[in-house]
C-alpha cells in the first residue's frame, strides 16, 4: 500500500524541522563555545569542578571571581595550552582570561616546577610561556608581580599593572614582544633585571616617578621604543650599561622633568641617549 500525499507531505515537514532544529542547536552551542564564561570559585582548588571536563580545552574566554590557589592555576595553564612542567602542552584554547575580581592565596599543588602561590601575589613563572594569551587582567588585589611571572606571553598586547604593585621582578615580561601598551602605578619602586628585555612591540614607556632602581638588561631588545618618560626628579640608579642596549639612542627620545638634564646626561645608563629633553 502506498502511502498517501498527506502523509508523505507531513513525513517532509517533520524532516525539515527536525534538520532545522539540529542545525539551530549546533550554532547555539557554537556560539555558547564562543562566549565569555563567568564562574566564582568560593573554595580555592575547586575550579576543576566547576568546569566540565568536556569543555576544559574548549573555553576562549573566561572571567573568575573567588579565590585561587596552586592547584586552580595549574587547571588555568592547562586550559590555556600550558601545563605544570615547560614540556607539557596540552589543547587547550583559552586566550582571554580576566581575574580581576578574584583573589590568589597561599596552597594547593605547585602550579609550574617548584612554585607555589602566595597571598595577593603572581609568584614565580605563574603564567609564563602561555603564548596562547591574548589578553589577561590580574587580581586587583596583587601587590608583587615576581620573576619571570608573564615571561613568554608573546601574544599579550596590553597589560595593566595593579596599583599596589611596588616592584616588577627579574624578566616579569622578558619575551612579550606583542606587547604594545603597559600602564605601570606610580607605586613602583624598582623593575628587575631583564624586566622588559626583547619586548620591541613597545613603542613608548612611562616610568613612574618613585622607580630608584633599573636593572641591568631590563629594557635590552626593546628596539621599537620611540619614546621613554621618566618622572623621577632624581636619575633612577641603573645597573650596568647595558640595560637599553638595542634601543636607537639617537632616535629615542628621553623626556625627563625640568630642570635634571645634567643630572641624566651624565647618570650612568641615561647618558646612553643623545636625544634628552627636559619637560617644561
Amino acid at each position: 500500500m502506498k502511502p498517501s500525499s498527506t502523509f508523505r507531505q507531513l513525513l517532509v515537514i517533520t524532516i525539515s524541522l527536525l534538520i532545522t532544529i539540529c542545525l539551530f542547536l549546533s550554532f547555539k552551542f557554537r556560539a555558547l563555545d564562543d562566549s565569555q564564561v563567568f564562574i566564582h570559585v568560593e573554595k580555592a582548588g575547586t575550579l576543576s569542578t566547576l568546569i566540565k571536563s568536556k569543555n576544559k580545552y574548549s573555553i576562549t574566554d573566561l572571567t573568575l571571581s573567588g579565590n585561587l590557589n596552586g592547584t586552580d592555576i595549574t587547571f588555568i595553564r592547562e586550559m590555556t595550552g600550558g601545563g605544570s612542567l615547560k614540556s607539557i602542552k596540552t589543547e587547550g584554547m583559552l586566550t582571554k582570561l580576566d581575574l580581576a575580581n578574584a583573589n590568589i592565596v597561599e596552597g594547593g599543588d605547585k602550579y609550574f616546577n617548584d612554585f607555589l602561590t602566595k597571598d595577593s601575589s603572581i609568584t614565580d613563572y605563574m603564567f609564563a610561556e602561555l603564548f596562547k594569551l591574548t589578553k589577561l587582567v590580574i587580581p586587583n588585589n596583587i601587590n608583587s608581580i615576581c620573576n619571570g611571572a608573564f615571561s613568554g606571553c608573546f601574544n599579550l598586547t596590553t597589560f595593566i599593572v595593579p596599583n599596589n604593585v611596588t616592584a616588577i621582578g627579574d624578566f616579569a615580561f622578558a619575551g612579550c614582544f606583542g606587547l604594545k601598551s603597559i600602564s605601570i602605578p606610580n607605586g613602583i619602586t624598582s623593575i628587575g633585571n631583564y624586566g622588559f628585555t626583547g619586548c620591541y612591540g613597545l613603542t613608548s614607556f612611562i616610568i613612574p616617578s618613585n622607580v630608584s632602581f633599573i636593572g641591568e638588561y631590563a629594557f635590552t631588545g626593546c628596539s621599537g621604543l620611540q619614546k621613554i618618560y621618566c618622572n623621577s626628579s632624581v636619575s633612577p640608579k641603573v645597573s650596568g650599561t647595558d640595560t637599553f642596549k638595542g634601543i636607537d639612542a639617537s632616535m629615542c627620545r628621553l623626556y625627563i622633568p625640568n630642570g635634571t638634564y645634567d643630572d641624566y646626561s651624565n647618570a650612568e645608563g641615561w647618558n646612553y641617549f643623545s636625544n634628552i629633553i627636559e619637560e617644561k
